[in-house]
């Protein structure tokens, strides 16, 4: 079980605005992905020394004739991991074609854009891959900026592991409800570590949420809390802990 989660999830709260696709909160999914590992596919080619990234090129080619190709790559260390796999199934059915069927990446912990869709080849090599999406595209600097600061690429690393983030999924914003007993529903999830605890703030005040589900690295945990609601405009907002104390 793994969170897919676009790393340009809620871009579109950002100020000043920037480009790219306007995601508000909901860029983001948990499956079941079953398929092999991507350590044994590597490991049967032959000897690894040498190199320190692997390349992946989708069968999907740019939309528009100026945008580059989608190239990625991840460093070798992590595509040897035990939980990266090479997926051809999703909660127990074929892998879709919408989902990158018939064979995708799937890097849990880390953003979406590492997760290439319709595998078409694998290349072993020393350096990142090239292209704008791998070298300026989807990287943070290594030390903090000021706000509009132009930084160099190769002052930048790439965007890998998720921050720890939580939903509210039920009431949605701006639901009309009548006044008694309501139930709170969401989803919490990060990168390293597992969700250790959720709280919600409704009108000021910080509550504990009860957690159920899978319990799992790289899963998402859903949770819920009772609430008797009143008459009035009421504002609630969730946030998450996990067990490396990250919030």
């Amino acid at each position: 079980r793994a969170v897919l989660q676009c790393s340009g999830n809620g871009r579109s709260f950002f100020t000043p605005t920037i480009p790219g696709v306007a995601w508000g909160r909901g860029a983001v999914g948990n499956a079941l992905w079953e398929g092999f590992r991507l350590r044994d596919l590597l490991e049967s080619c032959g000897p690894l020394d040498g190199n320190a990234h692997v390349h992946f090129l989708g069968a999907d080619g740019p939309p528009l004739p100026k945008t580059p190709a989608w190239v990625r790559s991840i460093p070798l260390d992590r595509a040897m991991a035990d939980d990266v796999l090479l997926a051809t199934r999703m909660n127990g059915d074929e892998l879709p074609a919408l989902h990158g069927g018939p064979v995708r990446l799937v890097v849990p912990g880390w953003a979406g854009n590492h997760w290439m869709k319709w595998v078409r080849a694998i290349v072993v090599a020393k350096e990142e891959a090239p292209g704008f999406y791998q070298r300026a595209g989807y990287r943070l600097p290594k030390s903090p900026v000021p706000p509009g600061a132009v930084v160099p690429p190769e002052d930048t690393v790439p965007v890998t592991w998720m921050n720890v983030k939580s939903l509210i999924a039920r009431p949605a914003g701006g639901d009309r409800l009548r006044p008694g007993p309501v139930e709170l529903r969401g989803v919490a999830w990060t990168g390293r570590g597992r969700i250790a605890r959720v709280e919600v703030e409704l009108d000021g005040q910080w509550r504990d949420a009860e957690l159920f589900g899978p319990d799992e690295v790289g899963s998402w945990r859903s949770w819920k809390l009772a609430w008797t609601a009143t008459s009035g405009r009421h504002v609630a907002r969730s946030r998450a802990t996990d067990t490396l104390g990250e919030t």
